[in-house]
């Protein structure tokens, strides 16, 4: 004869963990990624003999190069939309801290040049972390989604930054071809060369900018969808 003792007992729900837990199961990948910005930013201004703005300019490309290709490996292996989150974004955060260091002690920028900056860079980041999320929540292997969204912020640079890294006539886009408007549009060369003060673009950081933003939002929104709001499918641990 069973006994109360004797009935299955259901698991107790999870206690969501404490906030610093958080952060140190994800030390070492975001340590990672603030030794990868921080040393691109320090090569740049170690090898290039320009001006501060140039320097700045040319480790805008390098950065973009690293959030390609770092942001997606420290973001794999992430449980969670937070570990993806704190361990991708702090690719961003750690250059945006940089060059805010750097305009404070050189006083060549000024500080809303080196914010500018940092939106911008921080948006792109956020596109590629979108696509992470969503391509993670389809199902894909973390070797996929990771190679997925390197290929994604590859796209970003070589498209904008390097295709039309010459830059596009300062005096406006009248006559240009559709396809000419819209690279225009998401010109980051253009943009960071705008706001570091070293050419006009003729479209403003800010609609550089809103671009990002409504990109990030797009992927970041199919995500959601996709998971039904819930967390991506892969949960693996990984004390990267």
């Amino acid at each position: 004869m069973s006994t109360h003792d004797d009935a299955p007992q259901l698991p107790e729900p999870r206690a969501p963990e404490p906030l610093r837990l958080n952060w140190f199961r994800n030390r070492r990948a975001v340590t990672l990624a603030i030794l990868a910005s921080w040393s691109g930013l320090g090569i740049v201004f170690a090898t290039h003999t320009g001006t501060v703005p140039e320097r700045l300019l040319t480790a805008c490309g390098v950065q973009l190069l690293i959030i390609a290709i770092v942001l997606p490996a420290v973001s794999a292996g992430g449980r969670r939309t937070f570990d993806v989150l704190c361990r991708g974004g702090s690719v961003n955060d750690a250059f945006g801290a940089g060059v805010l260091v750097v305009a404070a002690i050189t006083a060549k920028i000024t500080l809303i040049e080196a914010l500018q900056v940092y939106l911008l860079m921080s948006t792109v980041g956020l596109v590629c972390l979108g696509v992470y999320c969503w391509v993670r929540g389809t199902g894909q292997s973390t070797a996929r989604t990771a190679g997925i969204t390197a290929v994604v912020g590859l796209a970003i640079w070589a498209g904008p930054f390097t295709a039309t890294g010459a830059g596009f006539d300062p005096q406006g886009l009248e006559g240009q071809t559709v396809g000419v408007r819209m690279l225009a549009n998401a010109d980051l060369h253009a943009a960071f060369s705008a706001c570091l003060g070293l050419a006009d673009s003729p479209v403003p950081w800010y609609g550089v900018l809103l671009v990002y933003v409504a990109a990030a939002g797009l992927v970041w929104s199919g995500s959601l969808i996709l998971a039904g709001g819930a967390q991506p499918a892969d949960r693996r641990d990984n004390t990267a």
